[in-house]
C-alpha cells in the first residue's frame, strides 16, 4: 500500500477595518460639491445605494447628517417624509 500524504486546510483570518463615514465632520463648512465628495469619500466603494441627508446651518456648516434610505446596487427608494424628518 502506498503511504498517503496528510492534507491540510489553511485557514485565513480576515480582519475588517471599521470606519465611520464622515467621522468628525460636524462644523465643517460646505463650500461646494467638492467639499461633500472629500468628506464622504469612503462611500465611493459601497455596493449599495445610500441616501444621506446633510443638514446645514445658515453659514453652510454641517450640523448633522443621517442615512435616510438604503437601496440595491443601482436604486434607492425614500419617502419624502423620511428626508424632512431628519431636518426637523
Amino acid at each position: 500500500m502506498k503511504k498517503e500524504k496528510a492534507k491540510y486546510v489553511r485557514e485565513i483570518i480576515v480582519k475588517y477595518k471599521s470606519r465611520k463615514i464622515g467621522k468628525g465632520i460636524e462644523g465643517e463648512k460646505v463650500t461646494g460639491p467638492k467639499t461633500v465628495v472629500r468628506l464622504f469619500k469612503d462611500l465611493q466603494n459601497e455596493t449599495k445605494e445610500k441616501l444621506i441627508v446633510i443638514n446645514l446651518d445658515n453659514a453652510n456648516r454641517i450640523l448633522c447628517f443621517k442615512l435616510v434610505a438604503l437601496g440595491g446596487c443601482n436604486i434607492c427608494y425614500a419617502r419624502p417624509i423620511e428626508i424632512f424628518k431628519s431636518s426637523l
